[in-house]
């Protein structure tokens, strides 16, 4: 009755401190939490995309703009890019531009209070996109009605990549998007300066550059591509196999897209250092995307390492488990990759939290000793975590082990004065005192002394209303 007691009342003001707790046990896992594996998008970063650059033809483009607003504009240099420029047939920034919209399963409307803003459905990526083509004065729906939708090769956390496939006269118009290492990989030309030339290693090189280059600015890049087919030369039976459409791409150019960090979270990973927890960022952005957020927000510190899903995959299990306490960011990882991670920090004696809000999350959350849900993510991650927290702060995971370690030293005051009390109460109760000085308790005072004992366990439990957090 007691630890329910302590317990109930803690995870209480753990809710009123937007740290939902699921199961009882993990209020006393969490204040023993010695490192927390968090995911990067949503978690670490606000989840708010904005593409900032595009790279094709040779050069960059600014994109001006803030959030959700549909006010900017596309600069080249120190000049305004104009709607015909853009659109202009055959230009690889009008191709990105196509494939922004059109390899896109997001949808946007005006707000109705700020016609400036977007209200939308859909990935907020893909959203970054729809918003751009909007500052550039492109008609999004009557570009979708130029097309008729046809297929659809689904994005995935190992292919990394998404392609639509649709019908336009007499031609089937193919447009993905997706990590550029793996679009490039499917591309066999480059439309650059309106011409469509052979995309040879040294072109390839350079993409990769610009690519690193960008990531290292803290950018999500993505590599977008096309072709069209003959109508005549599909074989409708094997419409769903991406090797049929995926193949032979043109490469028109990368996007760059900033999703900033959260504002509070910079002083959240403070507090966990300061309180003895280690903060690992495990996502599947570009490493060096990753890796500039993660040295902005004080994860990857000197003499941390970063990691890639595709270095993971050479070191067995014995080999990560020796270095993932020394390596600050795992990046391009998979939901298997992720599992692995958290295993390797169990199998070192690590009490594990893991953060996340996506779909696959869910095993790793399963895994963790402490599974911790951001309350804006997915029901399934919700649904597989311990802790939700409601309004995704991570500064409630430095507050929820705070309260949790009181609770625990609350459940050990009690325990202590329940077995000192008892010591004494139950042997006077029953006559020790009779013998030697002739003294019998009433059993009306014998109730109310073990009844001041409950009270005095409530009393107690009651003041984690008040510590500090």
């Amino acid at each position: 009755a007691i630890t329910t007691i302590v317990m109930a009342l803690g995870t209480q003001r753990m809710a009123n401190k937007n740290a939902v707790v699921r199961k009882l046990a993990s209020v006393e896992t969490l204040g023993c939490t010695t490192v927390i594996c968090t995911d990067k998008t949503g978690t670490l970063t606000q989840n708010k995309m904005v593409l900032k650059k595009i790279y094709c033809d040779g050069d960059y483009i600014d994109v001006t703009g803030e959030g959700y607003e549909v006010k900017g504009q596309l600069i080249k240099g120190k000049n305004v890019v104009s709607t015909d420029e853009t659109m202009k047939a055959g230009g690889a920034l009008g191709s990105i531009i196509d494939s922004g919209i059109l390899c896109n399963n997001a949808r946007i409307k005006p707000n109705e209070k700020d016609p400036n803003i977007v209200d939308f459905v859909g990935d907020p990526t893909e959203v970054a996109f729809l918003v751009a083509a909007k500052k550039a004065a492109v008609d999004i729906d009557a570009k979708l009605l130029e097309y008729s939708f046809f297929d659809e090769v689904p994005f995935s956390s190992e292919r990394k990549m998404m392609s639509k496939v649709y019908k336009k006269a007499d031609e089937y118009m193919i447009y993905t998007k997706g990590a550029t290492e793996m679009v490039m990989a499917r591309a066999k030309h480059i439309l650059e300066n309106g011409k469509v030339i052979p995309l040879d290693d040294k072109k390839r090189r350079q993409l990769l550059e610009i690519n690193d280059k960008m990531a290292s600015m803290a950018f999500r890049v993505l590599g977008l591509a096309g072709k069209s087919i003959a109508a005549n030369s599909v074989d409708t039976e094997n419409e769903n196999d991406a090797n049929l459409f995926e193949k032979e791409l043109i490469f028109y150019g990368l996007a760059g897209i900033m999703d900033p960090p959260k504002i509070e979270v910079k002083d959240s990973i403070e507090l966990c250092r300061r309180a003895g927890i280690s903060t690992v960022m495990i996502t599947g952005d570009h490493k060096g995307t990753a890796s500039a957020i993660a040295r902005d927000l004080g994860i990857l510190t000197e003499g941390k390492l970063s990691l890639s899903g595709p270095e993971l995959d050479k070191i067995d299990d014995e080999k990560l488990a020796e270095i993932c306490s020394n390596t600050a960011v795992f990046a391009r990882v998979t939901a298997e990759h992720k599992l692995r991670i958290v295993r390797a920090f169990k199998n070192r004696g690590e009490i594990v939290a893991m953060t996340g809000d996506g779909i696959n999350d869910a095993p790793a959350l399963a895994q963790a000793q402490v599974g911790i849900a951001m309350g804006t993510g997915t029901d399934v991650a919700m649904e597989s975590a311990r802790v939700t927290l409601v309004k995704g702060d991570l500064r409630a995971i430095a507050r929820a082990r705070v309260l949790s370690r009181a609770t625990m030293s609350n459940i050990r005051q009690n325990l202590f004065f329940a077995f000192i009390y008892n010591g004494l109460g139950i042997p006077i109760a029953a006559g020790l005192l009779y013998p030697l000085f002739g003294v019998l308790l009433s059993p009306m005072i014998a109730a109310a002394a073990m009844s001041f004992s409950s009270v005095s366990v409530v009393g107690n439990a009651l003041r984690l209303r008040s510590a500090d957090l």
